[in-house]
């Protein structure tokens, strides 16, 4: 296992007033202002630790090495000194190449991501005074922090501060802030307006409206009765879990193709429905299938059904079941298209059209429809 290198919080960024890591030898030396310049390393080093005979650097090694990238570009005057070891194993001459090219590639990583080739200092140190590495190992690389200032002369004392004036009375304590309200929450920062707290149902809500087309599916029905269309508003319970509940108002108009009616007649048909729906509950596309149980009132419009064997009203029951998809961003605007099949029981609305026959017309029909609403 290899050693991480530990950050000293004080030692390493406040370097500059530390003086004991000891005066080094000044990387500017021989210049002009070689006497106005210190030279500090931090005790604590980057250990890195290679494979037998290897020279190559790990994702583990280079994660390590980020930190010192990360110190060295928080300050121009810092540098690192990169020394490189082998283990006396082997021969000597190849241990002193393969030291010098442990550090070098501890140099080229640095390099690499930015950082001035002249701040990191290489050194190979062969099999000479190995230090201690993670395991036991003594395949290492050892990369010190260091730091290059101006020496600073000692500052003028300051002058003696003057007598302050009397302190005025503090004013009385303000009163406590009077808590949020209930459904409000604190914003963290004192005097700040308080923020709404989650301004949707933990379930999930929509509300929607739309329309679209709706036929019956048997030919008796089909042959009296044309296509037309559908409106809808829906209510729906629990759009962010797994099971939901559906109430609707489901109305629909269809023209009718029966002797002695009127060319303009229809039938209207305005209902309820309550639909338990599987859903996905998240993501912008939530696809889902329903069933459930409903109601519509059936009647004849613009026209009397006098001289027919046609009903004028009747209720029904329905089955409604089918699929659909919502799409929209959770707690935002939300379309939602679904295709509906609605079985029925008790519709005597065509039946006596065909009483004798041996014949029926159930107004069972489909429907494809398409709304536009809201989530909260």
């Amino acid at each position: 296992m290899r050693r991480k290198l530990t950050w000293i919080s004080g030692g390493i960024l406040a370097m500059a007033a530390w003086p004991v890591f000891g005066q080094k030898e000044d990387p500017a030396a021989g210049s002009p202002d070689a006497a106005a310049m210190k030279d500090t390393c931090a005790d604590t080093a980057q250990v890195v630790e290679f494979k037998t005979g290897s020279a190559a650097l790990t994702p583990d090694d280079r994660a390590a090495l980020d930190e010192v990238i990360t110190w060295l570009q928080q300050d121009d005057s810092r540098y690192s000194r990169v020394e490189g070891w082998a283990d006396p194993r082997g021969n000597a001459g190849k241990n002193e190449v393969l030291s010098q090219q442990r550090a070098q590639a501890v140099e080229n990583y640095i390099s690499s991501q930015g950082v001035d080739p002249g701040r990191v200092k290489v050194r190979a140190r062969g099999e000479t005074d190995i230090p201690p590495a993670p395991g036991g190992s003594e395949r290492v690389a050892v990369v010190r922090l260091c730091s290059t200032q101006t020496a600073q002369e000692t500052p003028p004392p300051a002058p003696a501060a003057e007598e302050p004036p009397p302190a005025e009375p503090a004013p009385p304590p303000e009163p406590a802030p009077a808590p949020p309200p209930s459904g409000m929450a604190a914003t963290g920062i004192s005097g700040g307006p308080a923020a709404p707290t989650q301004p949707y149902s933990v379930i999930g809500m929509g509300l929607s409206a739309g329309g679209g087309v709706i036929g019956f599916t048997d030919s008796q029905a089909r042959d009296n009765v044309n296509d037309g269309g559908e409106w809808e508003a829906r209510l729906t319970i629990g759009t962010r879990i797994p099971v939901g509940l559906d109430l609707a108002y489901v109305g629909s108009a269809q023209g009718l193709n029966v002797a002695g009616l009127d060319t303009n007649a229809y039938l209207l048909g305005n209902g309820a429905e309550a639909d338990l729906r599987l859903q996905w509950p998240k993501g912008m596309f939530r696809p889902y299938a329903f069933g459930g149980v409903g109601w519509t009132h059936y009647s004849v419009q613009r026209s009397t059904v006098v001289g027919t064997a046609l009903t004028s009203s009747d209720d029904i029951g329905t089955i409604p079941f089918g699929v659909g998809i919502a799409i929209g961003k959770v707690n935002g605007l939300l379309f939602d298209i679904r295709g509906t099949g609605r079985a029925t029981f008790d519709d005597d609305v065509l039946s006596p059209l065909y009483s004798g026959t041996g014949q029926d017309a159930p107004l069972t029909s489909w429907a494809v429809t398409a709304r536009l609403g809201a989530e909260w």
